[in-house]
């Protein structure tokens, strides 16, 4: 069996739910002493990388780029793992590794379920980021 089909505990664990990631910012906020103006650069930051990286994914996707995409999933995955996005870093993951088994070859069934999977979480981890983010400033003015 191709090991890019093949699935682990964690995989299996992905498909078996729905639920969002539960995002956990704690370390962010530790790492920086709770410094508002901080907190409020990397919820920004986050925003951003998101927002950006779907604007790309739908590039590569009009591209049939799988490369381009799994070095987004790339980018992605490191942002996500920031706070703890488990299930999107594991989609991230797999999909920089199906890129990467693929050999310059377009993007296939399996790197579109992937993906889709990921824009929803993606989506998700934006529109959270840009909440703290607003919470964060909200605060800095009481």
């Amino acid at each position: 069996m191709n090991p890019v089909n093949e699935r682990s505990e964690t995989d299996s664990n992905l498909d078996a739910t729905g639920d969002e990631d539960a995002f956990d910012d704690q370390p962010l906020i530790d790492l920086v002493g709770g410094a508002p103006e901080r907190l409020t650069a990397i919820y920004r930051a986050l925003s951003q990388t998101c927002a950006d990286v779907l604007q790309r994914f739908d590039h590569a996707t009009a591209e049939n780029d799988l490369d381009a995409l799994g070095k987004l999933a790339h980018r992605l995955k490191s942002a996500a793992r920031q706070v703890r996005a488990t299930r999107l870093g594991e989609l991230c993951r797999r999909l920089e590794q199906h890129a990467n088994e693929a050999n310059g070859q377009g993007i296939d069934a399996e790197a579109c379920e992937m993906l889709a999977r990921i824009r929803i979480r993606t989506e998700h981890l934006h529109r959270w980021a840009c909440a703290r983010e607003s919470s964060v400033q909200v605060g800095e003015r009481s």
